[in-house]
């Protein structure tokens, strides 16, 4: 292409703001092909049947919506309550805001890069920039950590089904022997039942995914309604420090937050994977990205706050937040377990 079209290949001459034979410059980011008086150049021609672009069907929207079903998950239902009253609501927030900051660096440096050219998939992203050898070695990282998180996830679930049991005056207090057993068993049964489906119906996994946003959003709503029944300035002002004061905070106590909160900001990639299918994905991806990191870091922040005011200190319980949704207990731990099973379902492939 270097004769014929400056240097560059009709997608970059498209998308990034070359020039094509015509001389019309493309606009980048408006997310609309430039402005001609003739007929369309042999470069849009060439971009738009080597990319599908006609066949583009999603918008910045549904690329926000993965990454944030992806962020969004169990950890924020059983372990948030725990990391109030262990470190105080200050220090969490600290903790929030410091992931929120990482993972916005994160987002710029990944859509600068993403938006340079079409990548259709986190492989292509790595491998285009890092070459073969280091983008193939990060790339099975990167879904050696998505795994390892959709194990967590699942396992989370069952651990909700067993704070249901356990809630409960009457009966066991787990489904077998012991919560090991049943995220075990339980949890390697989802894990082959979600393979299964996504072998022989790829298309259903589309569709699970709009049930997992719609029962995440029921969720948030009734357990923090639960929280802000019991909505208090003074139980708010008892959790604002840490329980031990500020200079008991170590190392592993920083550790325990961040274990838990960083990864509630893990799946920035997911718009990256979707760039085949968004109609504009040099606008949607660098949108899709902040835009999820930016309503996470403030859900998270908003939670961690209805948490913190729904009971004073001593009295606030790491399944609180859980077990007092609105109207029942059982819309918590239902929806607990619908987001933790289907949030890190198997996805199409990238």
């Amino acid at each position: 292409w270097d004769g014929r079209y400056g240097g560059r290949s009709p997608a970059r001459a498209l998308f990034v703001g070359g020039k094509s034979r015509s001389g019309t410059k493309a606009s980048f980011g408006s997310g609309r092909a430039p402005i001609r008086a003739g007929p369309p150049s042999a470069p849009l021609i060439l971009a738009r049947s080597s990319f599908g672009m006609s066949k583009r069907g999603l918008s910045t929207f549904d690329a926000f919506m993965t990454t944030c079903e992806t962020m969004w998950g169990v950890i924020i239902f059983l372990k948030f309550g725990g990391l109030v009253i262990s470190s105080g609501l200050l220090v969490t927030l600290a903790v929030i805001a410091a992931c929120t900051a990482v993972q916005v660096l994160n987002s710029l440096a990944c859509s600068a890069v993403a938006t340079n050219g079409l990548h259709s998939g986190a492989y292509q992203l790595l491998v285009a920039n890092l070459g073969t050898t280091w983008g193939t070695a990060t790339s099975l990282l990167y879904y050696l950590g998505m795994s390892a998180l959709a194990t967590v996830e699942i396992c989370g679930a069952v651990e909700a089904v067993d704070a249901g049991l356990e809630a409960e005056a009457w009966g066991p207090d787990v489904v077998t022997e012991s919560q090991y057993y049943d995220e075990g068993l339980l949890g390697s049964a989802a894990l082959v039942l979600l393979a299964l489906l996504r072998g022989f119906n790829s298309h259903a996994v589309h569709v699970i995914g709009v049930v997992v946003i719609v029962v995440l959003l029921l969720t948030l709503a009734s357990t923090l309604a639960g929280a802000l029944r019991t909505f208090s300035l003074s139980s708010l002002q008892s959790n604002l420090l840490p329980p031990r004061g500020e200079d008991a905070m170590g190392y592993t106590e920083l550790s325990y937050l961040f274990t838990f909160i960083y990864p509630c900001f893990a799946g920035l990639f997911q718009s990256v994977n979707k760039a085949a299918e968004l109609r504009t994905p040099y606008v949607s991806v660098p949108r899709a990205m902040l835009g999820a990191v930016l309503f996470t870091g403030i859900g998270l922040s908003l939670i961690v706050v209805a948490i913190a005011a729904s009971a004073p200190r001593g009295e606030l319980s790491e399944t609180d937040f859980l077990l007092h949704a609105f109207p029942s207990k059982y819309v918590g731990l239902g929806g607990t377990v619908v987001v933790g099973i289907g949030s890190r379902g198997p996805r199409p492939p990238v």
